[in-house]
C-alpha cells in the first residue's frame, strides 16, 4: 500500500482519526505554542485555544488551521504512510515516500550540574540564545544529555509526479553534526 495525502476545508471539528498513529503534538495558539508528547498535550480538540497545529508520529501526520474569516471551519491535511484516510478528506493522492531528514531545533541542553536552578531534574530543557528562552522538547531525558548532539525534528519527504514534494513531521530525536546528513 502506498502512502496517501488528502485535504479538506469543510470540517467543523477534527474528524475521527485512526488510533495509534500519533505520538507528538505541535499546537499553535494565539499567545502560546507547544511541542509535546501527545499523551501530555492539553486538549488539542479545543479549537478556540489551538486554532492550528499538527499531531504526528511514525505512521502519519494530521495538521489543521482554522480557515481565515470562517472560524467555524478547518483546513486540514492528512498524510498516512499506509491505510485509508477518513472519508472527509478529498483530493486524495498516492505519493512516494522518499527519505527522512533532521531539522535542528533551537537550543543546547541545560546541564543541571552547571545550572541547577535552570534544570533541577535533568529534564529535556534546551536554552535557545537566539530566542532567548528555554524550550522543553519531547525527547527522552537520557537522550537529551548526550554530548555533541542537538535536538532535531525528523521530517519525512514524499513526492508526487505532478504536485511536487510534501513534508511531514515524524518524531523528535537527538543527532550529532556527523549524523545529520546520513538519514
Amino acid at each position: 500500500m502506498s502512502p496517501v495525502i488528502g485535504f479538506t476545508t469543510k470540517l467543523n471539528n477534527h474528524p475521527g482519526l485512526p488510533p495509534d498513529v500519533f505520538s507528538y503534538a505541535w499546537l499553535e495558539g494565539t499567545v502560546e505554542a507547544k511541542l509535546v508528547y501527545l499523551e501530555q498535550a492539553p486538549d488539542w480538540n479545543m479549537l478556540d485555544t489551538w486554532p492550528a497545529g499538527r499531531i504526528f508520529g511514525d505512521k502519519g501526520e494530521y495538521r489543521w488551521q482554522r480557515n481565515a474569516g470562517k472560524t467555524n471551519t478547518l483546513h486540514a491535511v492528512f498524510i498516512l504512510d499506509e491505510g485509508k484516510l477518513p472519508e472527509a478528506f478529498e483530493g486524495v493522492l498516492e505519493i512516494t515516500k522518499e527519505k527522512d531528514s533532521p531539522l535542528i531545533l533551537w537550543g543546547e541542553w541545560v546541564d543541571p550540574e552547571k545550572d541547577p536552578k535552570g534544570n533541577p531534574g535533568g529534564s529535556p530543557i534546551f536554552y535557545a540564545r537566539d530566542i532567548p528562552k528555554a524550550q522543553t522538547y519531547p525527547i527522552q531525558s537520557e537522550k537529551a544529555k548526550e554530548k555533541g548532539t542537538s535536538p532535531c525534528l525528523i521530517v519525512r519527504h514524499y513526492h508526487h509526479e505532478s504536485k511536487g514534494e510534501f513534508l511531514r513531521c515524524v518524531c523528535l530525536d537527538m543527532k550529532s553534526a556527523d549524523e545529520e546528513g546520513k538519514q
